[in-house]
């Protein structure tokens, strides 16, 4: 049998050594992989379809695209006090990136992990709850988008009193379980102790609190119906509306999605820019950024809805200077 040559053999050895490393570099890198924790229904929920739409535009506006360079991984959970657990599994799946929504989430993602970043949305009070440092330089695995809700309470309420003519006293669900639904509660009272407005509040943790909390409401006969927006209230937002149009309650939301049910009006951040912003946070950080230095973000956009259909049955007529500021008016 012929001999290759010395300079033919070595040629060959080093294409076949060669082969495997061409091989790696051309071989795909791996894909990102975010994951959700939001303590909400899971899809088809349109509030889910929505949320989920928003924050896969932000994310393909940062380069990542599900399907190719991206896995998203999602946690639903309406029960606060499973967050904890569905936490655990994120971590222990080692994800690049947790998302979560609201504050007992992400209360949940850091009491799991202080390593793995965290980017939240619709949390109150960042720096007051403890997962940062500051807005400016948040420090350590957290940053995300604040939704300032407690700034608007005051807000809602003035337009609460704009539109009942003589408000004295003003009905609110709650949930005290969350501590971000707390802040707003707060804020909501110091601005009706200044417009002399009493509060009525009446706490709601579960769906089982929601009728004997209609059966107080409609004894103390209040002018008007405030609710703070969060899951428990969220889930059950058509009953809220039905009782209030029953019984000629005015209502008003510190979140979208209510008017189109026959809300008569709420106030509040465009929540689907909130999610976009959260995303391309997510996005720099998946380019190597650290969300220690990423500045949590507070919402440049804000909505006001009105339904005057709502307002026609329950005999009121919103003033001029409401419409001009409406940014959808539902007929």
């Amino acid at each position: 049998m012929s001999r290759l040559p010395r300079r033919q053999f070595l040629i060959a050895t080093g294409a076949l050594l060669a082969a495997p490393l061409v091989a790696e570099a051309q071989r795909a890198p791996e894909p990102a992989r975010v994951c959700i924790l939001r303590n909400l229904p899971p899809p088809p929920a349109p509030v889910t379809v929505a949320f989920l739409g928003a924050f896969k535009e932000g994310l393909k506006e940062a380069g990542f695209i599900e399907g190719s360079n991206l896995v998203i991984h999602a946690r639903w959970e309406p029960d606060i006090s499973k967050l904890p657990g569905h936490a655990a599994v994120l971590v222990d799946a080692k994800v690049d990136v947790i998302v979560t929504f609201t504050t007992p989430a992400t209360r949940a993602a850091l009491d799991a992990t202080r390593s793995i970043p965290i980017v939240f949305t619709m949390v109150s009070d960042s720096v007051g709850s403890g997962f940062v440092a500051s807005l400016g330089r948040p420090g350590g695995n957290v940053t995300g988008v604040t939704n300032v809700f407690p700034d608007l309470s005051g807000k809602l309420l003035g337009l609460v009193r704009e539109v009942v003519p003589g408000l004295g006293r003003a009905a609110v669900l709650w949930n005290p379980d969350n501590p971000g639904t707390r802040l707003d509660l707060e804020e909501l009272v110091r601005a009706a102790g200044q417009a002399r407005v009493t509060l009525q509040p009446f706490e709601v943790k579960s769906a089982a609190d929601f009728r004997p909390a209609f059966g107080a409401i409609q004894r103390t006969r209040p002018d008007a119906l405030i609710t703070l927006v969060e899951t428990v209230t969220w889930l059950q937002r058509q009953e809220i509306i039905d009782f209030a149009l029953k019984h000629r309650l005015p209502t008003a939301f510190n979140l979208g999605g209510h008017v189109e049910l026959g809300g008569l009006m709420f106030y509040a951040p465009r929540v689907s820019l909130i999610h976009q912003r959260a995303a391309v946070l997510a996005g720099k950080i998946l380019k190597g950024a650290r969300p220690a230095d990423l500045p949590v973000e507070r919402p440049t956009h804000f909505e006001l809805s009105v339904n005057l259909k709502t307002a026609q049955a329950l005999g009121i007529t919103f003033p001029r200077t409401v419409l001009l500021r409406a940014d959808r008016v539902i007929e």
